[in-house]
């Protein structure tokens, strides 16, 4: 009888364990995973930012790629929340001016209005 009482404790020591490792420690993992996709889509929207900028003035195409979801670690025994996902649409074409703000005394400078 002492066995089955010492198998039971040690199972439920063990699935403790699990469970404060799934509350505590999993959410921290995916959070540096997410601060990582965060670093990267900030570089990647900015050449996002540079292509635009540089298609609207110069003319042109140019294509750019944004990573919208992550994927989290695979874990046997714990669980992840989804994989995040997300979508970045475009309008239909539209005339975009782009102005330099003044300084120093200069003038508000415009360049050609041209459809992106």
């Amino acid at each position: 009888m002492t066995v089955q009482i010492g198998a039971v404790l040690m199972l439920a020591i063990i699935f403790a364990a699990l469970a404060l490792y799934q509350v505590n420690a999993v959410p921290a993992e995916n959070g540096a995973v997410e601060s990582e996709h965060n670093q990267r889509v900030h570089g990647e929207l900015q050449d996002l930012r540079n292509a635009v900028r540089n298609v609207g003035t110069g003319g042109g195409t140019r294509s750019v790629s944004v990573t919208l979801g992550t994927s989290y670690p695979t874990r046997i025994f714990l669980t992840n929340s989804p994989d995040p996902t997300g979508t970045l649409e475009t309008t239909d074409w539209a005339n975009v001016t782009i102005e330099t703000r003044p300084t120093r005394g200069r003038p508000t400078t415009r360049t050609a209005t041209r459809p992106i």
